[in-house]
């Protein structure tokens, strides 16, 4: 039996802290740089627990502290629309689609404007986004790997009809029970 002293809890508060701020460059893919503000690594762990509202504390501090001439600053800013999104606060829609206008270089915005429009169940929009993102970066694999997830829809049995209509769902029923 092992006994945890004061120094292995310091060693292993140490290892976690490393873990989360690889975690946190993972999931904003800031791989050029690992200057990232210490607010915007706890606003991620607490994105990453679903705890929303302290995420959005620390995205906010993060934002702020770093000013918007800052390289980093729309990746928190889009943070922040995504955590306010998935907390159901308004706004943060309007937040992602203002950081994106003119953006030509980073698709991680994309990525993240792509997650706010499906988890609002805005698919085309979303599937636009993830496109932009992709021009952007061909070779991405969180956009690759979302695409995945998604899926596509088939295409309508009478493609001249509209995919609501009535005909065209008795046709594609049938379609499917068929398979």
């Amino acid at each position: 039996m092992t006994v945890n002293t004061m120094d292995d809890w310091f060693v292993d508060e140490k290892i976690k802290e490393k873990q989360t701020k690889q975690e946190a460059l993972k999931l904003s893919t800031l791989m050029e740089s690992t200057e990232l503000h210490d607010d915007f690594i706890k606003g991620v762990d607490y994105l990453k627990r679903k705890k929303m509202p302290k995420a959005k504390i620390c995205f906010n501090k993060a934002s702020q502290r770093v000013g918007e001439f800052d390289p980093y600053y729309k990746r928190y800013m889009a943070f922040l629309a995504l955590a306010q999104i998935l907390d159901g606060a308004a706004g943060g829609l309007r937040i992602c689609h203002e950081i994106i206008i003119n953006e030509e270089e980073d698709e991680v915005l994309y990525y993240l404007v792509a997650l706010a429009e499906f988890h609002l169940k805005n698919r085309l929009r979303g599937i636009k986004m993830l496109d932009k993102g992709l021009k952007i970066a061909p070779k991405n694999a969180h956009f690759l790997s979302f695409y995945d997830k998604i899926g596509q829809r088939k295409a309508n049995p009478l493609g001249f009809l509209p995919r609501n209509n009535i005909v065209n769902n008795v046709v594609g029923k049938s379609k499917r029970k068929t398979k």
